[in-house]
């Protein structure tokens, strides 16, 4: 190359390192009009395409450069980064696979090659990615965030923290790094720190992601109206955020303004006509149907074959419900079917792990309780409403949280968090870790947890934790709450399982995601509640929805006097009750008492029969729709 064409190079590169793209370009292409097959503005031309982001043009360009010399792993990686932004994950995979292969000490290459796996949901395959980067330069600051976001959604919540924080300890002004652990913090229920890491973030910039996730804890620590507030002012600045308006959909879906909700999903949908979630949220609205254009558009993007998983499955929901509404039952459950299945090959269920939990609970308990007789009449009687999703924990908590004496505090995972505390303590897993707390010990898990409550929802006489798997800590409850009281919801199993089967449950429900592991799951959870019954008799009452559901009176009088507290007629008028209601049944638990969800799995016919054979149920084909 001459001198003249690599001065020009060397100019453009000083402007492109200043930001300024189309007087570098000009530069490169000078060079290429009088030296086609050069390949450093090839490259470089490649570079300024996809910062461009007019990635077609970077890919030709790159392409040309690697005919020239196919042994340079910065094309490679560039030509990566030009896939990627076409979303040709695989593609960009194997140009970066490449790009090591030629020079492994590569961090930036590294960081990109697990982006790549991380944005495709291959979390477990992107860390060793992100690690192998670190050890090359440990103070990479993009890279420990995006460590820690596959950290998170491989449910390394404490691994996830300590990176973040590592992180803050090298720079503290980077927003992007607050939201990041405002959002583990989220995912580990830690509302309150997620709170303040998502202010943190918005102070330092105005970060609009974290205002969008801060509506989330604000909504989670009972403050719905200020999360309303929250987006609204995202949206005043950007009126086209979908996620904003998404989020504000379900916020206004959970208190009850389905109509204001429908509109929002709806402007989602109108700025970003892809929104998966979006579709998913309209679909479950009973009084607003999909339009025939929302529906085309669904199958549409269901035929695209870049569909990542993680859109595909609430498409395939949203078609479910939709037939559904129809009443179109034999087709619902086929696309049910197709949605769940999505969701089981990210996250299979393992039948082992749940007989041995259950094994390891019948061993360990009972333990000795705590005594709590010097401060019973400070703190509220937790009620623990436990049971699977969806047999009836949420109408159950309605009701009686329509006591003047009783707070509903809805699903909260402080439970979840006294057991892990309870390990910290005794430097030992649980549910052994139970036999080793000393008398102290108990008792100060006691008032970590009511005192908790108090803080967030106020102090009443009762208080309900309506987290229904807590049914997996019964002998927990029972040894720090000797004074508690838990209603057991239990409902008919094919409705149960079928019920939960209709719903996107989180990858870490694996049970959800298949029929024959919803079966096993439910027997398991049965054998477990039976031990409990026999072992806390005087601490659990079984509620029958059914029996609910047919005489609400003489069933929420037998609760709230296994409780404690004397019958009051708003219980008979929950529906009336204006709280917010944080999960799928919030549009049920408005409605005056129905039977029709009793028996409904009859509806879907033959499809049921890999779930009826894990569960034992033998049923003539008579008495099913077929």
């Amino acid at each position: 190359m001459n001198q003249e064409l690599l001065n020009t190079l060397e100019k453009g590169y000083a402007r492109q390192q200043q930001g300024d793209l189309a007087t570098a370009e000009k530069a490169y292409l000078k060079v290429l009009r009088r030296d086609p097959g050069n390949e450093f503005a090839l490259n470089l031309m490649g570079v300024v395409c996809v910062r461009a982001e007019r990635f077609d043009e970077a890919v030709d360009y790159l392409t040309r450069a690697l005919q020239v010399n196919s042994g340079d792993p910065e094309t490679h990686n560039n030509l990566g980064l030009a896939y990627k932004g076409l979303n040709q994950f695989d593609r960009s995979r194997d140009a970066f696979l490449e790009s090591i292969r030629l020079n492994e000490e590569q961090p930036v290459t590294l960081n990109n090659l697990g982006n790549v796996l991380a944005a495709v949901d291959e979390h477990d395959k992107a860390i060793p990615c992100f690690e192998a980067a670190l050890a090359l330069d440990s103070n990479y600051v993009d890279c420990l965030n995006n460590l820690s976001v596959s950290l998170k959604e491989v449910g390394r919540l404490e691994h996830a923290i300590e990176t973040l924080d590592y992180a803050i300890s090298i720079d503290d002004k980077r927003s992007l790094t607050f939201n990041n652990k405002g959002d583990v913090l989220l995912k580990a229920s830690q509302y309150e720190a997620a709170r303040e890491a998502f202010e943190r973030a918005i102070d330092l910039d105005g970060n609009i992601v974290a205002k969008i996730n801060l509506s989330t804890a604000l909504k989670q620590l009972g403050d719905e109206q200020g999360a309303v507030t929250v987006l609204n002012g995202v949206l005043a600045v950007e009126e086209n955020n979908a996620e904003a308006h998404n989020h504000l959909g379900v916020v206004l879906e959970q208190m009850g303004d389905t109509e204001e909700a429908a509109r929002e999903f709806r402007l989602a949908l109108k700025y970003t006509p892809n929104h998966a979630s979006s579709f998913f949220q309209l679909s479950k609205l009973k009084d607003h149907a999909l339009t025939a254009q929302e529906i085309d558009k669904i199958h549409a993007l269901l035929k695209d074959p870049q569909l990542l998983d993680i859109h595909r499955a609430p498409l395939l929901f949203a078609l479910a419900w939709d037939y559904e509404y129809q009443k179109n039952y034999h087709v619902s459950i086929d696309y049910f079917i197709l949605a769940q299945a999505v969701k089981a090959r990210r996250q299979p269920y393992v039948e082992s792990e749940t007989t041995a939990y259950v094994d390891a609970c019948r061993e360990t308990f009972p333990v000795s309780p705590a005594s709590v007789e010097g401060d019973r009449d400070k703190l509220p009687v937790p009620v623990f409403v436990v049971g699977m999703p969806r047999s009836g924990t949420s109408l159950t908590e309605q009701i009686i949280a329509s006591h003047s004496e009783i707070t509903g505090a809805g699903e909260v995972g402080f439970i979840n968090d006294l057991v892990k505390r309870a390990s910290e303590l005794t430097e030992q897993p649980y549910p052994i870790s139970m036999q080793h707390l000393s008398e102290d010990e108990k008792r100060q898990l006691r008032k970590t947890y009511l005192t908790r409550m108090v803080t967030r929802f106020g102090h009443s006489r009762f208080v309900v934790d309506k987290n229904p798997l807590n049914f997996n800590f019964i002998g927990v409850i029972a040894a720090v709450f000797p004074e508690a009281r838990v209603l057991f919801c239990k409902r008919d199993p094919m409705d149960n399982c079928v019920s939960i089967f209709r719903l996107p449950f989180d990858d870490n429900q694996k049970y959800a995601h298949d029929l024959v592991a919803l079966g096993h799951y439910y027997l398991q959870h049965l054998r477990l509640m039976d031990y409990w019954i026999e072992t806390y008799p005087d601490l659990v009452l079984t509620v029958e929805y059914e029996d609910t559901v047919d005489a609400l009176e003489s069933q929420a009088r037998r609760m709230l006097e296994f409780i404690g507290a004397d019958f009051e007629e708003s219980v008979l008028s929950y529906h009336e009750n204006k709280r917010i209601v944080m999960t799928p049944s919030s549009e049920q638990v408005r409605q005056p008492i129905y039977k029709s969800s009793v028996n409904a799995w009859r509806r879907y016919g033959k499809a049921l029969q890999p779930l009826m054979k894990s569960l034992g149920v033998r049923t003539s084909n008579a008495t099913i729709n077929s």
